[in-house]
């Protein structure tokens, strides 16, 4: 920076080496650069473009950029020419520029207006960030582009005309204006970047242009005020965290142009009270409605295929929900602490993966089109008359037993390896085979399953003798040879084997036990396979 807020006119001639675009060998142009101050303010002039460079930080007041310096125009406000000039508080720019660089006015705190002339096509990265007492500000009908974090932290920016020349608006853009109020984003927008109003936390209303194909990360995140907003037919995406955090935001119309709708989405949108989701989103990211604890209901369209891990989880204020035969794929955890959720319809086959902790242990009352129970395969022969579920759907639309206390106290001696315990209630009646259909942490699991799973090789034998189903998991989460085999229990393993556990069976997910056993345990099974079938 400068010295002196009066230096004398100085001028100098330097030479910028520029390389070429190719091989070492090419010829290397020498462009004259010719740089020079003029009171405050220092410039250069390069190929007859006049930009300014610098400023002295001392200046104070108002400030009138020269139209011309040396007689030819004032072109551009060159990278950090005025970063933190701390006592400006308003800025004239000439008509005859039509850059404004990166971080060209950045740190300006006292910076109270400052006017845009029709003549600038390009506002840079930073360019304003951080001017604190920036109250409002109009972009000319020539700017085409609003750069990265461009009016970053004006937190006193209460209003900004955005016209419609302007094709994209930068990451971060806006981010923390926490003043601006509303804002416009003009038809001709097509991209919206990432965090550009992240934690804007005064703006009530915004309108979005019909050109915006993608709504970026976090981008109205942290927007608390935020009440309404319409989503044109031109999106196609919502990506992650897009709304996240909208606490005032009541509703909201997916249109059918949108086709994903990303992690986290509208996570938190504590006012949420009802979503309408457009017909051609095919997924719904992990955490997308997470915690909208006002969310009381909500369609989802046959276009959907994939619910994510915890889409819906902490949604307390929801009741029922019908989920369409389009869904193969449910997370993990997706209605997870859904404390109100009574009743879930669902229409169509069982989704491929994660059934076992879609509704984290909630206690609901399911619905299907078509319920089944089927026997079990005789791989090793079943027991006459015995059925066991062989698909999650089976498992919670098929009829299942009462669990009672007595069952769950089966369940806990397995896992802990009290073969007395075990014996004992056996005696009184418990079934061997007792599973669960609650689902949660125990869904579809037997105590042959606990008991193989934490390595008590004498309570597997003797659950075996008693005639317990040694395929038990099969088709779902996996069977005592699958949890056995991923746990790493090779004497578990080889007895289950000798005893006649299909080692071929798959899980839900279409593995088998190979595909969780280390190389010690897969060549255990293989030797079991080949002697049983000497």
């Amino acid at each position: 920076m400068m010295r002196s807020a009066l230096c004398p006119f100085v001028l100098a001639f330097v030479a910028l080496l520029v390389g070429g675009c190719g091989s070492n060998d090419e010829a290397i142009d020498e462009i004259p650069v010719q740089k020079g101050s003029i009171g405050c303010l220092e410039y250069e002039i390069k190929d007859h473009i006049v930009t300014i460079t610098d400023c002295d930080p001392s200046i104070a007041g108002k400030l009138e950029i020269p139209t011309t310096i040396e007689t030819r125009p004032v072109n551009g406000i060159g990278q950090h020419a005025f970063e933190r000039c701390e006592l400006l508080t308003n800025i004239t720019i000439p008509s005859s520029v039509t850059s404004i660089e990166v971080s060209a006015f950045r740190g300006c705190r006292s910076l109270t207006s400052i006017t845009i002339p029709d003549s600038v096509t390009c506002i840079g990265d930073y360019a304003f960030a951080f001017c604190n007492s920036l109250t409002s500000i109009t972009i000319p009908d020539s700017v085409t582009s609003v750069g990265e974090a461009a009016f970053r932290d004006c937190r006193s920016l209460t209003s900004i005309t955005i016209p419609n020349s302007v094709t994209s608006i930068g990451l971060g853009a806006f981010l923390r204006c926490s003043s601006l109020i509303s804002i416009t984003i003009p038809d001709s927008v097509t991209s919206i970047g990432g965090e550009a109003f992240l934690k804007c936390e005064s703006l009530t209303s915004i309108a979005i242009g019909n050109s915006v194909t993608r709504i970026g990360n976090d981008t109205f995140r942290n927007c608390d005020s935020l009440t309404s907003i319409t989503i044109p037919d031109s999106v196609t995406s919502i990506a992650l965290g897009a709304f996240k955090n909208c606490d005032s935001l009541t509703g909201i119309a997916i249109p059918d142009s949108v086709t994903r709708i990303g992690n986290s989405a509208f996570e938190s949108c504590d006012s949420l009270t009802s979503i309408a989701i457009g017909n051609s989103v095919t997924r719904i990211g992990n955490d997308a409605f997470r915690s909208c604890d006002s969310l009381t209901s909500i369609t989802i369209p046959d276009s959907v295929g994939s619910i994510g891990r915890g889409a819906f989880e902490h949604c307390t204020s929801l009741t029922s929900i019908t989920i369409p035969d389009s869904v193969t794929n449910i997370g993990e955890g997706a209605f997870q602490n859904c404390s109100n959720l009574t009743t879930v319809t669902f229409l169509g086959n069982d989704p491929r993966k994660g059934w076992g902790d879609t509704f984290g242990g909630a206690t609901v009352k399911l619905f299907d089109q078509a319920p089944s129970e089927k026997p079990i395969a005789a791989t090793p022969p079943a027991k006459s008359g015995k059925k066991f579920p062989s698909s999650y759907k089976e498992l919670m639309f098929g009829s299942n037993p009462i669990v009672t206390d007595k069952d769950k106290a089966f369940w806990e001696a397995a896992k802990s390896g009290n073969l007395e315990a075990v014996q004992r209630l056996l005696s009184e009646g418990v079934d061997v085979d007792i599973y669960s259909s609650t689902i949660g942490a125990y869904f579809g699991c037997t105590a042959l399953f606990w008991a193989a799973k934490y390595n008590h090789k004498e309570v597997v034998q003797f659950l075996l003798e008693k005639n317990a189903y040694i395929d038990a998991g099969v088709g779902m989460g996996g069977s005592p040879l699958h949890i056995a085999a991923y746990e790493g229990h090779p004497e578990v393993v080889e007895l289950l084997i000798s005893e006649g556990a299909n080692a071929e069976a798959k899980t839900v997910d279409g593995e088998t036990v190979f595909d969780f056993a280390n190389e010690e345990i897969a060549a255990l099974i293989r030797k079991g396979i080949e002697e049983k079938q000497k």
